[in-house]
């Protein structure tokens, strides 16, 4: 019965057969699939929700969505579990040459695969957007994020870069994560400070036992710039109003964003370059309606008004 449960959950034998039911083409869908697990689709989520929304809402789930993202790493260096040796549902060879890079990228798996960061990153984004927003009702946007949810572990599996058990310890990974969020902000315990200076930790975590990658110095930087923003610069009220002014204003802002980042990253080398840019780019992102205020005092709005 345990060894049935292992093969299931840890079997090379569940992915082929899964990839033997679908024709290839398919593997371009399941790449768009996995694309709402990425770590920038969540800071460009993250950032619209914060800037046209609830910023004491919003402003915990990044220390929570990307210290998840960190914790994953650190756990996938403490378990030391392998990713799967087949291949993708698409072959790379068949993909065509204008997208080949793209899909390559896709479908790229590197360390350990348990958990799977794309769908505790998803788990965590999604739903803590459905949890922190009033878009719709609460059963239209939480079926929205377990679909997305869905379709994110899905395609982890038939690209062949997890194992089923895989993508389920980051479900576990992720459910849990947002119960601390729905936690801290249901009794308002400075859900921010907490989130994003315990996201910090983490991330130094990851830098630890990941000291090759990237994903935790970014973290790292992003979340300390935001919790310094947070703290010393942001208008916890302020928000960008929700007209033609206030997208112009957002649009501005991802430049201001981009700008910042890049030319820290030119000006300072190596990974300290990589920590600074996150963190000018985090500074930014959480007070950019601040600084809109500030500047611009017509364009600038209080949540409820």
């Amino acid at each position: 019965m345990f060894a049935a449960v292992l093969w299931v959950l840890f079997g090379e034998g569940i992915i082929v057969r899964s990839q033997s039911l679908l024709p290839e083409t398919v593997g371009y869908l399941l790449v768009l699939a996995t694309l709402l697990g990425e770590p920038w689709i969540f800071v460009i989520l993250l950032s619209g929700a914060l800037w046209f929304g609830d910023a004491r809402r919003i402003a915990p789930l990044f220390g929570f969505v990307f210290g998840g993202l960190a914790l994953v790493l650190v756990l996938k260096s403490v378990v030391g579990l392998p990713r799967p040796a087949t291949g993708p549902l698409l072959a790379v060879d068949a993909v065509h040459p204008a997208v080949r890079w793209g899909y390559t990228w896709a479908i790229g798996g590197s360390g350990y695969g348990f958990p799977s960061g794309h769908v505790a990153g998803a788990t965590i984004a999604w739903g803590g957007l459905a949890t922190a927003t009033s878009v719709w009702t609460w059963q239209h946007r939480w079926f929205v994020a377990s679909s997305i949810v869905a379709m994110v572990a899905l395609s982890r599996v038939l690209l062949g870069v997890h194992y089923l058990g895989d993508v389920l310890g980051g479900l576990g990974i992720g459910i849990a994560v947002i119960g601390c969020y729905r936690f801290l902000v249901r009794n308002e315990i400075a859900p921010a400070v907490i989130a994003l200076g315990s996201g910090v930790v983490v991330a130094v975590a990851a830098i630890s036992v990941s000291s090759t990658e990237s994903e935790p110095y970014l973290a790292a930087g992003a979340l300390l710039g935001g919790l310094i923003s947070w703290i010393v610069f942001a208008d916890h009220t302020a928000s960008l109003p929700r007209n033609s002014r206030g997208i112009t204003h957002a649009v501005l802002g991802t430049v201001a964003v981009l700008i910042a980042g890049g030319g820290v990253v030119v000006a300072v080398p190596g990974q300290a370059g990589i920590v600074a840019a996150a963190g000018a780019m985090g500074l930014f992102i959480l007070a950019w309606p601040t600084f809109v205020g500030v500047l611009v005092p017509g364009n600038r709005r209080q949540l409820g008004s």
